[in-house]
């Protein structure tokens, strides 16, 4: 039989899109644009308007679709699989057209912070943001992150992001700078081992919800550094940033050091208002 041709008036496009993906990309009456969800872009609105999308779980939250695989009997490995972005890994990966600016010191409670030359999304007052991390390099109990970080971006206005050095030299991150890097093969191999590293450590801690990680244009030997950015959540609106038992951490950061490829690691401990789970 003949393959028939296939046009516009042929098929329909089915996605997973769910309810936070509508509100962060501006789809309600009262919702500011957050970030541009991939199912959202103008070709795809107007496929909707078409009336060529099927998306039968796009008014529910993620804890909703999650309550519904149970009810259906999915395999729990599935139902309970950390969220993955649509683009992949690429979202992940920072890329830059290089800087000269170098990180800028700072003081809070006594505290000494930087603010880095990057920027990442976020949102801050219901409306998207498009600011700096600081970057807290001494040494202090996860409790007492959990005050400083918010104390920080509720004082800096130009930052939306709080990280923790947790692998690299303090005195490092000084002469450290932005490098001039695309999306490439290479960054994007480097971003699966050590998506890999992590996704095969943590794999027993029931109370992550996610866990990017993201690879920045930063540093002053090798020109990367990462992100790890463990969170949990329920229905991913509110985020709180996760906290991993010393000894898996620890091999973490043993098996990514060992890969010769970062100059630091870096641990972000924002809640979600004012950072984003993903970083783009």
């Amino acid at each position: 039989m003949k393959a028939e041709k296939i046009s516009g008036k042929h098929w329909l496009l089915g996605q997973g899109t769910i309810y936070p993906d509508t509100i962060e990309s501006g789809g309600t009456k009262h919702a500011d644009v957050i970030k541009t969800h991939h199912n959202r872009v103008p070709r795809v609105q107007q496929l909707i308007a078409q009336g060529r999308v099927i998306e039968p779980i796009k008014n529910l939250y993620k804890d909703e679709v999650r309550a519904i695989g149970t009810l259906l009997k999915l395999p729990k490995n599935l139902i309970e699989r950390h969220p993955f972005p649509g683009p992949g890994l690429a979202i992940r990966v920072l890329a830059s057209q290089g800087a000269k600016e170098k990180t800028k010191p700072y003081t809070l409670n006594a505290i000494r912070y930087f603010q880095l030359p990057i920027q990442s999304v976020g949102v801050q007052g219901d409306e998207r943001s498009y600011a700096h991390p600081a970057l807290i390099i001494e040494k202090m109990s996860w409790k007492k992150l959990r005050t400083l970080a918010p104390a920080i971006t509720n004082k800096r206005k130009d930052v939306n992001r709080v990280l923790y050095l947790i692998s690299g030299k303090p005195n490092d991150i000084a002469r450290a700078t932005v490098q001039k890097k695309d999306v490439s093969k290479e960054r994007l191999d480097l971003l699966r081992i050590i998506d890999d590293i992590v996704q095969k450590e943590i794999h027993s801690l029931k109370h992550i919800w996610q866990f990017p990680a993201v690879l920045i244009p930063f540093g002053h030997k090798y020109g990367e550094s990462i992100v790890l950015r463990p969170v949990e959540s329920e229905e991913a609106m509110t985020v709180s940033w996760a906290k991993i038992p010393p000894p898996i951490l620890k091999k973490i950061i043993k098996k990514i050091t060992a890969l010769d490829a970062v100059d630091f690691i870096f641990f972000d401990v924002t809640n979600k208002p004012p950072g984003t789970i993903e970083w783009e």
